[in-house]
């Protein structure tokens, strides 16, 4: 079973994710602000993270720089997740757009976890990043 960190201060938000990935078999931990993910990460390792870049007391770049920083951390996919982006500023290969649609995520984490194929709702651009139904992806 993959491991999910779930880092979102929107409390409400950040319950409808947790639901939907244990729903969809994952072991999730939610927290609510930059601090605590990095607790987290001490006590729970995953396999992936879902970062809201808005995050309280320790904002969601600095979390994804020291996921980055941190081995084994630095292999682990990250999603940002925001209402607001531009793709010179996106921290992360990939990013969902807020409100956040839970079907799309659930596509995108599975497909990260290798669950999934790949979609077609991916686009690959070799020298910009596009997007589409809530999703950037940069190659």
């Amino acid at each position: 079973m993959e491991r999910i960190l779930v880092a979102e201060d929107d409390a409400d938000l950040r319950e409808l994710i947790e639901v939907a990935l244990q729903e969809d078999s994952y072991e999730v931990r939610g927290v609510g602000d930059g601090c605590s993910a990095l607790d987290e990460l001490t006590r729970f390792t995953p396999d992936l993270v879902l970062v809201d870049l808005g995050l309280p007391h320790l904002s969601g770049h600095d979390v994804l720089r020291h996921l980055r920083d941190q081995l084994p951390f630095g292999r682990v996919p990250v999603i940002a997740i925001s209402g607001k982006f531009t793709f010179e500023a996106l921290p992360t290969k990939w990013f969902l757009a807020k409100p956040l649609d839970l079907d799309l995520m659930l596509r995108v984490v599975g497909e990260l976890c290798g669950r999934r194929l790949p979609a077609p709702f991916w686009v690959q651009q070799p020298e910009t990043a596009r997007r589409r139904e809530g999703v950037a992806f940069r190659p």
